[in-house]
């Protein structure tokens, strides 16, 4: 038998806006236990007349077409947590007769270890206010629950990870280490939570896993614990074993709008953005349904990134900015900032740069401002990546120095590998190939250990493109084809079309220009299916116009280097400006018109030195 979550609960309650004080109709009845997937429902009220307090309670049977009805009182208010265990005892005899499950959901039942009357209920509106993001007033409420009950361990635990959340590492640390302090005596299933929101608190995921793990082991038909769990999974880069809890969260409960929503992103990070939109579709859909406007936000960013991995920016965008309306609309910072990130990382492939770098200063100013590191990381992670782009190294390798040390300090492996991939990268574009290689291998050793075909593949068209520089061209086509493999099998036209034009780069520099033009025609048709039109048209577009003029179709050359040179000139790229004038240059010089090729070449120098 298998019990509803509080948290599952609560969310339900405030999808259906059902209120706290109010009077239940059956038709809310039935709706509540339809979206827990639950044949059974107790609910009830309680009544408190001077220092007397009694509490009614029902079950709802559905499925039996039953309802028992329970009370209990008691005549001081310190008292009622005793009540609230007897009434327990009394639903649990109406739901069965079997001890072996009595047992069961004894066993399964979470209460934390206090028997203070405001501790208690301090830390249940702490853990509420946390559960919907509000970390600030979270840890005031959780403050208030241990200046009630000192020995009260859980909710110093809770309290830890609200300082976490809020970016204060030192209050989180002490709270954490004096919840351990305190698990003495306390039941498994309550000291493994502490033990594992302590090595949360203490970026260490691994013992986080482990703890977990055996907080599963206690109660495997806890919901709340098994998505914890494949949340810790899909942080630290266990995405198959990630997908697999998910999965096992939506058997139990096919209506869960953050299992759906959980699933979707792990199918996102596989290279299955296509297989991810059934997920993200329905969990849109129960959104809508529920009117459950901070969740629709999620999902429809989530849905942007979708179609952003499926080369499909115009859809992206459209998504990203009806998610930012609503994240707009009910003041949802860290959302805001999230989906201004996106919204600029689209726009920095459709050769917006103004428009991107607003985005970026916007979302980084927002994440600071609500002590958000994790989104921090990855906003300077991709401001680094605008700015190599734009040809301004030096700060984009400070900006990848910066977010590698916060995804370090998160232990997050996945965006560590990242971070090292695009420093790597920053070392190629200046010419320093031994340090580029460094980073790349280690950069291509996490991700052979995560096993995420887009990434590995990622690092692998750069180990190539520093093989060919230092003039290793077998190893350098060996990179490109293990990377192009992975790129087709994934549907990723974009970076297909990159790998196709570095291996015809590679046959152009051993003469074959036919065979170069061949691929290179491949990889332009690619990159152009993909919608982008940013660097790497520009750069696509440049090397088929080269090749096209060294195979003697000087004439035919022209329309794509000037194509390719009106958009670096519009991403405001010197180098990328620099390198088309030179390929400009080259197909005059090809045609004997020397004193034309001459000019170019001037002007793709002084474009060069700024």
């Amino acid at each position: 038998m298998r019990t509803v979550s509080s948290a599952r609960l609560e969310q339900v309650l405030r999808d259906l806006a059902v209120p706290a004080d109010g009077t239940i109709d059956e038709a809310t009845l039935r709706r509540l236990a339809e979206l827990g997937s639950a044949d059974m429902l107790v609910w009830g009220q309680y009544t408190k007349v001077g220092e007397r307090v009694r509490i009614d309670a029902t079950l709802q049977d559905f499925k039996e077409s039953r309802a028992v009805r329970l009370k209990t009182e008691v005549t001081t208010e310190p008292a009622v947590l005793e009540a609230v265990d007897r009434l327990a005892r009394s639903i649990r005899g109406a739901v069965t007769t079997s001890p072996d499950v009595r047992d069961e959901l004894s066993a399964s039942a979470f209460k934390p270890s206090s028997s203070s009357v405001p501790a208690v209920r301090a830390y249940s509106e702490g853990v509420k206010l946390a559960r919907r993001g509000n970390h600030q007033d979270a840890a005031r409420r959780l403050a208030e629950s241990v200046q009630a009950d000192p020995a009260f361990a859980m909710a110093y635990s809770q309290l830890a990870l609200s300082h976490a959340s809020l970016g204060q590492d030192d209050q989180a640390a002490d709270a954490s280490r004096r919840a351990v302090e305190l698990t003495e005596g306390l039941p498994k299933g309550e000291r493994y939570l502490i033990e594992a929101n302590h090595a949360r608190v203490l970026n260490d995921n691994q013992k986080a896993i482990e703890a977990y793990e055996r907080l599963a082991r206690v109660s495997p038909e806890d919901s709340d614990v098994q998505f914890a769990l494949a949340g810790l999974y899909e942080e630290v880069g266990s995405l198959d074993r990630a997908r697999s809890g998910y999965a096992n969260v939506l058997v139990r409960d096919p209506k869960h709008v953050d299992g759906l929503l959980a699933l979707g992103r792990v199918h996102i990070k596989q290279s299955n953005p296509q297989t991810s939109l059934d997920y993200l579709n329905r969990a849109l859909t129960l959104a809508i349904e529920l009117g459950d406007t901070e969740e629709k936000g999620r999902v429809l960013h989530t849905i942007g990134i979708a179609y952003k991995r499926l080369n499909k920016p115009g859809d992206a965008l459209r998504y990203y900015q009806e998610a930012l309306g609503l994240r707009r609309g009910i003041g949802q910072k860290n959302g805001i900032a999230a989906t201004l990130s996106e919204v600029a990382e689209v726009q920095r492939r459709l050769g917006q740069p103004a428009e991107a770098l607003a985005g970026y200063k916007e979302a980084l100013q927002l994440q600071r401002e609500i002590g958000d590191r994790r989104g921090a990381g990855m906003t300077t992670l991709n401001m680094g990546a605008f700015l190599m782009d734009r040809g301004v190294y030096d700060e984009a390798l400070k900006q990848f120095r910066e977010s590698l040390q916060i995804h370090r300090d998160l232990g997050d492996e996945g965006v560590q590998s990242q971070c090292l991939n695009n420093v790597g990268a920053v070392y190629f574009s200046i010419g320093q190939y031994e340090d580029a290689v460094t980073y790349f291998q280690q950069a291509l050793q996490l991700r052979e250990k995560l096993n995420v075909p887009s990434d590995i593949a990622e690092t692998l068209h750069n180990l190539g493109e520093t093989a060919a520089r230092l003039g290793q061209y077998d190893e350098a086509v060996s990179r490109y084809l293990r990377a192009l493999d992975l790129y087709r099998k994934a549907g990723d036209r974009l970076n297909a079309g990159i790998e196709s034009d570095a291996i015809g780069t590679i046959f152009q520099l051993r003469g074959r220009y036919g065979a170069a033009l061949k691929v290179k025609t491949e990889a332009l048709k690619n990159v152009r299916e993909s919608g982008e039109n940013g660097y790497w048209m520009a750069t696509v577009l440049g090397g088929y116009g080269q090749t096209l003029a060294l195979a003697g179709r000087g004439q035919e050359a022209d329309e794509p280097l000037t194509q390719a040179l009106a958009i670096a000139r519009r991403l405001g790229n010197p180098a990328l400006v620099a390198q088309v004038l030179a390929q400009q240059g080259d197909r005059l010089f090809y045609a004997g018109d020397v004193r034309g090729a001459r000019t170019l070449y001037r002007q793709a120098v002084q474009a060069a030195s700024g």
